[in-house]
């Protein structure tokens, strides 16, 4: 079966290749950031910016216990609002006042 692509891509289509990855890559850049954390995100955000990987039960027992800022979202799933958790962050896992 002769699809007539070439094996090896040419020039031509390493230039558009690089200007879609360039138009993909400013369109991310200039997302705006999201305003809550799933869980999940939370853990990511936890382990890379503030050193330490919590489990998700941890997570949990944190929210129920009140220790940490989060909010309930669509069929009660948690949400936690990243302008808060990174002042928990910055306050060493404490609650604000």
């Amino acid at each position: 079966m002769n699809n007539n692509l070439p094996a090896k891509p040419g020039p031509a289509y390493q230039v558009l290749r690089d200007e879609t990855m360039n138009t993909a890559l400013d369109r991310v850049a200039s997302m705006p950031e999201p305003k809550y954390l799933s869980t999940a995100g939370l853990l990511s955000y936890l382990k890379e910016f503030a050193g330490f990987a919590p489990s998700r039960s941890s997570l949990y027992k944190l929210s129920m216990d009140g220790q940490i800022p989060f909010i309930k979202g669509p069929g009660g799933r948690l949400l936690f609002p990243i302008d808060e958790i990174r002042k928990w962050v910055e306050n060493g896992g404490q609650m604000e006042g």
